[in-house]
């Protein structure tokens, strides 16, 4: 008993998410726990995973930055990300030389109860900063998400997710959507899927989630792939399913072909050596 009452305290709508904003300087692959060998995809620069009360840890072992504040923010995945910030003036490339603590820009009290947010700034001159707010794997019960837009640097947070609706069979059987992760299109920095892994669904945006479309998938995407390039391909990987799907699409992500089966790496092929579409 006690430990559900815990867990209700912390989904409770006191607990609310900050979202800091950083101005990283001279950020090295170890300040967001990467390693330093491991290749950056173009589709991670600039997102990060913000955990409920944790710190963040610099270097190996390092300082701790905000200590006193709630959230603070770590590399979004396996794959890593830049050291992209929220006012380009500050950017800067990450050295590989020495690392830096990074420094609180702003914070934004967004007034939301999950435990997990995944922030990415669009970057390129953009004043556009994309959350979307979830629970974390190992909450317990029903999962949720929410996704908020800021269109001035992070100084305001416009909540969008009636925007990202089910539709068809997944609204008669009562499903709810719970979007687990998006990606943002290197090619064009207007362009955002969100993936519904749960419900195999999938919504695209091309102008900064102003306008938003759905779609049902044939599969369920554990990962996406997005062209460097071209911004109308992308990959789409379903390790759920026992053959290890590999498929592709050419109109970001309205419609898809199955292409490969028991995959275990997949890429997209290096121009000028290879066509612009090979897998």
């Amino acid at each position: 008993m006690a430990r559900t009452q815990a867990g209700k305290m912390l989904r409770s709508p006191r607990c609310f998410l900050y979202l800091l904003v950083f101005v990283l300087s001279g950020v090295n692959a170890s300040t967001l726990h990467v390693h330093p060998e491991q290749r950056v995809l173009p589709q991670s620069r600039g997102i990060f995973t913000i955990e409920a009360n944790k710190d963040l840890s610099v270097g190996d072992g390092g300082g701790v930055a905000a200590p006193a504040l709630p959230l603070a923010a770590r590399d979004a995945s396996q794959g890593g990300a830049s050291g992209s910030s929220a006012h380009p003036e500050h950017r800067s490339r990450r050295s590989t030389g020495k690392s830096a603590m990074p420094n609180v820009y702003g914070q934004a009290n967004l007034n939301d109860s999950h435990n997990q947010m995944v922030v990415h700034w669009a970057g390129e001159k953009s004043n556009v900063i994309v959350a979307l707010a979830r629970d974390s794997a190992a909450a317990t019960g029903p999962k949720t998400s929410s996704v908020y837009v800021s269109y001035d640097y992070g100084t305001t947070f416009t909540p969008v997710t009636d925007k990202f609706k089910l539709s068809g069979a997944k609204v008669k059987d009562d499903s709810k959507q719970v979007i687990s992760q998006f990606y943002h299109s290197p090619a064009d920095n207007r362009r955002y899927l969100f993936v519904d892994s749960t419900n195999g669904y999938l919504w695209n945006t091309f102008d900064f989630c102003k306008n938003v479309q759905g779609f049902s998938l044939p599969f369920k995407p554990t990962d996406l792939l997005l062209h460097a390039r071209r911004s109308d391909l992308v990959l789409g990987y379903d390790s759920f399913h026992p053959n290890k799907q590999l498929w592709k699409s050419d109109d970001f992500g309205e419609t898809w072909v199955l292409i490969q089966e028991h995959v275990k790496a997949y890429f997209w092929g290096v121009e000028p050596y290879d066509p612009a579409t090979t897998v």
